[in-house]
């Protein structure tokens, strides 16, 4: 199994020897293949099994990390501001399932925060794991997060883990 994961980063590695690449490392793009490569791992660790779960793993941490880097500078701030205010109301009113939409008006950036299950943690707090659809104009993004209720009752977005 080792040999398959060397030579699988290998050839991945052997693909780019030779290439000219001119990354433009904006903090938003950086953001967004991080937390594109993580949701990707995850969601491709669930396909698979054995040594096929590793390369599906690595694939999704491929594919996220390049759909992160790519949308993660096409959101502008007040993009980000709308996102996060529609998500703490749905964490707050949406029931478990209620797709609610969202639209930033000066950009026409728009997306979908669907909750999709409530519980408390070990310590009595009360989180709620979520998904998220955002359309842009270089194409429509999907990914997943949690947000917690804090002690004075407002809502949380939590960052990947």
């Amino acid at each position: 199994m080792k040999k398959v994961m060397v030579l699988t980063g290998a050839l991945m590695l052997a693909a780019c020897g030779h290439q000219n690449v001119n990354l433009d490392l904006s903090t938003g793009k950086v953001a967004g293949a991080g937390a594109g490569g993580i949701i990707g791992g995850i969601i491709g660790a669930q396909f698979g099994g054995g040594i096929g779960t590793i390369l599906y793993t690595i694939a999704g941490i491929a594919l996220g990390g390049a759909a992160g880097y790519t949308f993660g500078d096409s959101l502008l701030p007040s993009d980000h501001q709308a996102f996060q205010d529609r998500t703490k109301r749905a964490m707050a009113n949406a029931g478990n399932g209620q797709v609610v939409s969202w639209t930033n008006p000066s950009t026409g950036v728009a997306g979908t925060i669907t909750p999709m299950r409530s519980y408390y943690t070990g310590q009595g707090q009360v989180c709620r794991d979520f998904r998220a659809t955002i359309a842009a104009p270089e194409g429509i993004g999907h990914g997943t997060g949690m947000a917690c209720k804090m002690a004075g009752g407002a809502w949380q977005i939590l960052p990947p883990a």
